[in-house]
């Protein structure tokens, strides 16, 4: 087999010097990036790579998770879906006022599929122009804040699912929201839906439908049963509310449907073909009449009010006395239901029909989720904490003068942070922040609450949801929390410095405002217990850089580096992460090398940036190919990019040295393939052996780089240690990973 490697290669560096002389054609220059086929590692889409194009479908695997970011947009270049496979997961995580798009650039995309065990979250994202919008086969989704436009929006079948503060606009003929199949317990609320022709067809069983808004839609049709329909608005539709008996799931039953509001239904205001159905306190405006009823009762099997004195529902057109008062509306004195019962068509009646209608109600609430603490904790003893809550107002009118109160426990016997805040107006269908500050005393958890309107002013459609907690723990007080993310990169017009980059600390100017400064450390032997390093220098608080002049190339020493966070009393704490540079120096022809660290920009240009080279080449053993590029002609077969995984053949033009900068690797896992596999060394362990890598691995045979012509390589004995830079062949005898510790 490795004879068989050496002569392709052979072949390939000729096919190279033939084809040397082709200009070849550039990738597509359109700003943006290109995409299709399947995601198998966790992606993000970010408003750097934005707009993405998607040239063929999008397939996200099982365990993998597609990140869409805030204002980025996804265009579809024909009808392509993006599938969500079982266990995968999509988020969509638009912004208010930064929403996702996802449109077509000509006909009509097939949307997002989410599979059986699959995962949406899709928020703050306008979904235009597609088949079906969304597919839903799977439990515990989030679909809210989103604008939907063009064909049907959302087709479920699956439970569990928040579809909530939605916009669906759409023309005759298309569903809004399809709810099929009989799933249970999906909460639709706070949805508005303007023009879409099917409106929302309904199916299952123990559904929430609140607090939605339909205009010139179908209004709700389907087959429930134990669902909850109430505080809806229902204008200028061909239907409002339809449940009737669908195929052989018998009839909808024993659903509430109440505080809603009908007005100017074209067919039906509300039809019932339901057993044991309760529908009570809900209005009812100029509604097409059958017979004299806005109402169709079509088994006679629904209670058309509640009891005395509950009552029933409001009728535009009933025009029946109140003289009396009373469960049988017997006794002398009004009490705003109708004396003689209100026919509903065409076989029972409200027998407390009302005499005066309750204009829709606000509703105020606040979500536990959208209770958030910056900074996010653990917070130090003492600590000024900013805590912020969302109060929504998801009713059918607006509301005014609301209240709300933070605790420091539970409501009834915790302690009220600051004072009353109030929001002087809050309009239906929208939101207000709320901030109060907290100095954090006691060491420990503590439950964080909101409530508002605490004193119950605001006449609401539902009480219940004014109280939101939330959860934020104390801690002694120490040193500031540690900067992050620590990095290097070579500078200067040589390549000659180390930048030093990092992530300030959430203790510098934020959170406990404590960092005065960072100190840098440096060695040029790595340890993972870091306390040999030296402190070379240090930089003053809001500094994210670091330069080490003339470490960089021309240095032939390694260099590893870490950042600490510094506060008045010099307590510190230091970057999780070390940074490093790496030299190793290469003789003129092939050398078999490798980069044992992490680079922020694993381009080959950059990579190899430092090299005199003519040509470089990579056996890849997933696909069984030799992948090159070459210096000349810019010419490449398929070799991108060069990580810390890979062992790179380079044929050196000149004396020089390969010095690179980045992330030391606390763990690296490589994957190997049944035969031979070029890969890396990227660990500065001194002891390693052939031996050691046989052992894990279960390879029958290594190799290495020899400066002897013609191969260059000779077979390494067991005793012999892998070196940090250099490149190996292993020959392995079934698929397995190679797990490396850099120390």
């Amino acid at each position: 087999m490795k004879t068989f490697l050496r002569t392709a290669f052979v072949l390939l560096v000729s096919i190279i010097f033939i084809l040397s002389s082709i200009i070849l054609d550039s990738e597509n220059s359109r700003a943006g990036t290109t995409v299709s086929g399947t995601i198998s590692t966790d992606t993000n889409w970010t408003p750097d790579g934005s707009p993405y194009t998607v040239v063929g479908d999008i397939i996200v695997e099982e365990g993998v998770t597609l990140t869409v970011e805030a204002s980025v947009q996804v265009l579809f270049e024909g009808s392509y879906y993006i599938l969500v496979n079982g266990n995968a997961t999509l988020r969509s995580l638009g912004e208010s006022g930064a929403n996702v798009f996802f449109m077509p650039m000509g006909s009509l995309w097939d949307g997002i599929s989410v599979m059986r065990y699959g995962h949406l979250e899709l928020r703050n994202s306008t979904i235009y122009g597609a088949n079906k919008a969304v597919q839903i086969a799977s439990d515990n989704n989030n679909i809210s804040g989103n604008h939907f436009e063009g064909k049907d929006g959302i087709y479920n079948v699956g439970s569990n699912n928040l579809i909530e503060s939605n916009e669906f606009v759409g023309s005759p003929g298309d569903v809004a929201i399809w709810i099929h199949n009989r799933p249970r317990n999906n909460t639709i609320r706070g949805n508005r839906f303007l023009g879409a022709g099917g409106g929302f067809i309904l199916s299952g069983d123990r559904h929430l439908v609140e607090n939605n808004y339909f205009e010139g839609t179908g209004g709700i049709v389907g087959d429930a049963t134990n669902t909850t329909i109430r505080g809806n608005v229902f204008l200028d539709g061909l239907i409002g509310i339809q449940l009737t008996f669908q195929g052989s799931v018998g009839y909808s039953e024993k659903n509430e449907i109440y505080g809603n509001w009908i007005e100017r239904s074209s067919l039906h205001a509300i039809f019932l073909e339901c057993q044991g159905c309760r529908v009570w306190n809900n209005t009812f405006m100029d509604n097409r009449l059958f017979g004299s009823s806005q109402g169709v009762d079509d088994n006679g099997l629904s209670h058309w009010n509640q009891s005395y004195p509950t009552g029933g529902n409001y009728w535009s057109n009933y025009l029946g006395p109140d003289d009396f008062h009373g469960p049988g509306q017997n006794i002398p004195g009004s009490d705003g239901i109708g004396d003689v019962p209100y026919p509903i068509y065409n076989t029972t009646y409200d027998y407390y029909p009302l005499v005066n209608f309750t204009p829709p109600l606000p509703d105020i609430a606040v979500y536990d989720d959208e209770t958030v603490f910056d900074p996010p904790g653990p917070v130090e003893e003492g600590e000024s904490v900013e805590i912020s809550a969302v109060v929504h107002n998801i009713g059918l009118t607006d509301a005014i003068n609301v209240f709300v109160r933070f605790f420091d426990g539970d409501p009834m016997s915790g302690v009220q942070i600051d004072g009353d805040q109030l929001i002087g107006s809050l309009p239906m269908k929208s939101i207000e922040w709320v901030k109060v500050t907290w100095t954090a005393q006691g060491i420990g958890q503590h439950d964080v609450c909101v409530v508002a309107d605490p004193d119950d002013i605001t006449r609401e459609l539902n009480e219940d949801n004014n109280q939101a907690c939330a959860s934020i723990e104390v801690v002694p007080a120490g040193p500031p929390l540690p900067p992050t993310d620590l990095d290097a990169h070579l500078s200067g017009s040589g390549f000659e410095n180390v930048t030093i980059v990092w992530n300030l600390s959430a203790d510098d100017s934020a959170g406990k405002n404590s960092v005065v400064g960072y100190d840098i450390y440096r060695a040029d032997t790595y340890s993972s217990n870091t306390s040999t390093y030296q402190l070379p220098d240090s930089v003053p608080k809001g500094t994210s850089e670091y330069v080490d002049a003339d470490a960089g190339e021309g240095d032939p020493s390694d260099y590893f580096y870490i950042v600490c966070a510094v506060n008045a009393a010099n307590d510190s704490s230091c970057s999780t992460n070390q940074a490093a540079k790496f030299t190793r120096p290469l003789t003129n022809g092939p050398n078999l090398v490798s980069i044992p660290i992490i680079q922020s920009d694993e381009s080959i240009e950059t990579a190899l940036q430092t090299v005199e080279y003519d040509k470089a080449w990579f056996y890849d053993s997933s696909s069984r190919e030799w992948k090159w590029y070459m210096t000349s002609k810019e010419y490449r077969r398929g070799l991108w990019n060069v990580d810390h995984t890979m062992g790179i053949w380079m044929n050196v033009t000149e004396d020089s040295n390969l010095t690179a900068a980045g992330v030391v690797p606390a763990q690296t896992t490589i994957h190997l393939h049944e035969g031979w596999n070029l890969v890396s060394f990227p660990s500065f362990n001194a002891s390693y052996s052939v031996s050691d890598m046989k052992a894990e691995i279960g390879a029958t045979r290594v190799e290495g780089y020899d400066i002897a012509p013609p191969n260059f390589l000779r077979v390494l004995g067991d005793a012999e240690v892998l070196q940090a830079g250099y490149g190996y062949w292993a020959r392995a005898e079934a698929e397995t990973v190679w797990v490396i510790t850099f120390e």
